[in-house]
C-alpha cells in the first residue's frame, strides 16, 4: 500500500457518508446498523480454522514420511493469527470512521468492545483461578499462579517475551495463545484516539508509518540478540498487520475493493510467494522461537499484505466472495472468539484423557490423526456454541444501548 501516491492522498478527505459506496459502509460483521457482509464472517472463519488446525496438529502421530508433507503445512497454519490481525484492523477502523461524528464516540466504542471481549475472557480466567484451588493436579502449577496478573491485564504477550511459551503452556492448562488477544487489546486502547484526532489523510500516513516501523522493531530485536519471542509477540513488532487492515478501511471509503484488487493484486501475489520462501528458509518462521534470519524480519509483513489482498478479494464480487459467504464458513466466523479462547484448554484436556496412542488402531499411530481432529474440533465447537448462547449473547444484547 505504500504505492499510494500523492494524488490519491489528495482525494482522501472526510467525505459525507452518503457519497461512500453502500456496500463499503457495512464493514462490521455481526450487527452493524449499516448492514451485514457474510463474506467477512467467512474470512474470520478461515482464520479460526487455520489456527485450530495449527494448534491441534498431532505431531506425534506423523510418521517420517508423512511428517515431511503434513507437518510443515500444519505448522505454518499459524498465519491464521495474522489474518485475524488484518481483519481486526479493518473492522475496527471502519467502525470508528463511521461513528466519529457521534457525541458518545469513545464511550460507545469502548463499552461495546468490553461487552464483546471481557465477559468470556474473564469468565475463563475466573474458572481457571478456581481450578487452581480445587483441582489437586493443578497445585503444582506455580508458574501459572505467579503469572496471573499478566493475564488479567492483557500482558500475556510481554510475559512470553520474558519467559517463553514453555512457562505458560502446561500439560493440564495452556494459556500461551492469549498473547494475540493482548496485542489486539493494546490496539483497541490507542487506535480510537488516532481516528478521532487525525484526518483520513493523516490516518493513511500513520498506517504506512506503522507498517514500516514494525519490521524495524523486529530487526532491532534480532540484531541486538534480544529474546527471540519479541519479534513474534511484542505489540510494537506486530503493528504492521493491524495497520494494514486499518489502511484498507480508510482507502475503501473512496475506492471499491475490486479496483484495489486490480491495482494491488501483484503486490499480494509477490508477498504470498515471499512468505512461502520465508517459511522454506526458516522452517517455522511465523511461530518459531528461531527467528534469526534477516528474511524472517519481513515475513509478517509479507503475510499481512497477502491477507490484505485476500480480504479485498473476498469483498469483491466473484468466486472468493461466494466462497467466503458460505454459511458453514460463516458459522466458524460467528463463534470464532469462543473457539479461540477455549481451544487450547480443550486440547490439553482431551489429550490427557485420549492420548494419541489410546486413539490409535492396533498400535498404528497414524490412524489416530482423524479421530484426534474430530474430537478436538467437535468439543471446541460444542463448547463455543454453549458458551455463546448460554453466556456471551446476554452481554451482547446490551450493546444496543451504546450505538
Amino acid at each position: 500500500m505504500t504505492a499510494i501516491d500523492e494524488d490519491f492522498l489528495d482525494r482522501i478527505s472526510d467525505a459525507p457518508q452518503a457519497h461512500k459506496p453502500l456496500a463499503l459502509q457495512a464493514a462490521e460483521v455481526n450487527h452493524s446498523r449499516l448492514g451485514h457482509i457474510p463474506a467477512l464472517d467467512g474470512v474470520r472463519g478461515v482464520a479460526i480454522i487455520l489456527v485450530l488446525f495449527n494448534h491441534f496438529s498431532p505431531v506425534a502421530a506423523y510418521g517420517n514420511g508423512m511428517a515431511k508433507i503434513v507437518e510443515p503445512i500444519t505448522k505454518n497454519m499459524g498465519v491464521g493469527v495474522d489474518l485475524f490481525f488484518v481483519l481486526s484492523g479493518f473492522l475496527i477502523t471502519g467502525i470508528l470512521l463511521r461513528s466519529r461524528s457521534s457525541k458518545n464516540y469513545f464511550r460507545n466504542f469502548y463499552t461495546r468492545r468490553a461487552l464483546r471481549i471481557f465477559p468470556l475472557y474473564y469468565f475463563v480466567l475466573i474458572l481457571l483461578a478456581i481450578g487452581l484451588h480445587v483441582i489437586p493436579s493443578w497445585e503444582k502449577l506455580t508458574t501459572l499462579r505467579n503469572a496471573w496478573p499478566w493475564y488479567w491485564f492483557y500482558g500475556t504477550n510481554y510475559l512470553v517475551c520474558r519467559t517463553g511459551f514453555a512457562w505458560l503452556d502446561h500439560s493440564q492448562v495452556s494459556l500461551g495463545h492469549l498473547w494475540s488477544l493482548a496485542v489486539e487489546e493494546h490496539f483497541y486502547l490507542f487506535w480510537p484516539l488516532m481516528v478521532w484526532f487525525l484526518s483520513e489523510r493523516g490516518l493513511v500516513r500513520l498506517c504506512i508509518a506503522l507498517i514500516v516501523i514494525a519490521p524495524l522493531c523486529r530487526a532491532y530485536a534480532v540484531l541486538l540478540g534480544l529474546d527471540p519471542h519479541i519479534p513474534m509477540v511484542a505489540t510494537q513488532c506486530r503493528m504492521d498487520s493491524l495497520a494494514l487492515g486499518a489502511l484498507l478501511a480508510v482507502v475503501i471509503q473512496h475506492t471499491s475493493p475490486a479496483q484495489l484488487v486490480s491495482r494491488f493484486k501483484w503486490i499480494g501475489l509477490f508477498c504470498a510467494v515471499a512468505a512461502v520462501i520465508c517459511f522454506a528458509m526458516d522452517g517455522r518462521v511465523i511461530d518459531s522461537i528461531q527467528l534469526r534470519k534477516p528474511v524472517a524480519i519481513f515475513s509478517y509483513t509479507f503475510v499481512a499484505f497477502a491477507w490484505g489482498v485476500f480480504l479485498l478479494s473476498a469483498l469483491s464480487i466473484g468466486p472468493l466472495n461466494r466462497l467466503m459467504s458460505q454459511r458453514w464458513l460463516g458459522f466458524f466466523g460467528v463463534y470464532s472468539y469462543g473457539m479461540y479462547i477455549y481451544h487450547r484448554i480443550i486440547l490439553n484436556t482431551l489429550t490427557t484423557w485420549f492420548s494419541i496412542r489410546r486413539l490409535a488402531w492396533h498400535g498404528h499411530i497414524w490412524t489416530a490423526i482423524l479421530p484426534h481432529y474430530i474430537l478436538c474440533f467437535g468439543a471446541t465447537i460444542l463448547i463455543a456454541l454453549a458458551s455463546y448462547h448460554l453466556f456471551e449473547k446476554h452481554f451482547l444484547k446490551l450493546k444496543r444501548w451504546f450505538e
